[in-house]
């Protein structure tokens, strides 16, 4: 398609794909291939994959790391952590997750010292994240931070996505109004007393 008339950007579109696989059956060494600044392809599929539309992406993006595993390796990445950085559908981003060989790597930092819900909060404000960064904070430990010290919920309250960070205002709260310091005294069926 002629550039007027395509909407998408060129990793989210079907046709590099295909050229990606045509490359790789050709020349399966192509994977490992640095350009002038040292990145291999797999890098530079990441960088140029924003805002996943049709899952295109994430394809290419698992056809080179299959290729190239070294290039995760030595990344520090998890699948999770591009498809949290693609800003990948929900879909993807649960595919990815349930993937991962040991649970505890949904909290792991990047060689950049990023989690993977560091990625998924910093998406763009307009791009709906808020499932995705739910889902990754259920799977982060509430004692790991990124490389600012943030943790989790930190994460999420610094979104510029408004409904991630109206939803990480009201995490830990009671009946999604009060945050309740004290302990629990006395708790029925009915009612629950908190000390001041």
């Amino acid at each position: 398609p002629d550039k007027a008339s395509s909407t998408s950007d060129g990793a989210d579109d079907p046709t590099v794909l295909e050229t990606i696989r045509l490359l790789l059956t050709s020349f399966p060494d192509a994977a490992n291939v640095k350009d002038a600044k040292g990145r291999v392809p797999l890098e530079l599929m990441v960088a140029a994959t924003s805002r996943e539309k049709n899952g295109v992406g994430m394809k290419c993006i698992k056809l080179l790391a299959k290729e190239n595993p070294q290039a995760m390796v030595s990344r520090k990445w998890t699948m999770l952590h591009m498809a949290a950085k693609i800003s990948a559908p929900l879909k993807d981003v649960r595919e990815a997750l349930a993937a991962l060989n040991k649970p505890a790597l949904a909290s792991e930092q990047d060689k950049m010292g990023k989690l993977a819900l560091s990625y998924a909060s910093e998406a763009t404000p307009y791009y709906s994240q808020l499932s995705v960064c739910q889902l990754l904070f259920k799977a982060t430990s509430n004692t790991v931070m990124d490389d600012y010290f943030r943790d989790r919920t930190m994460l999420c309250l610094s979104s510029k996505n408004a409904a991630v960070h109206a939803w990480a205002m009201r995490v830990g709260t009671k009946y999604g109004r009060d945050k309740i310091e004290g302990s629990m005294g006395d708790k029925s069926l009915t009612c629950e007393g908190y000390f001041a």
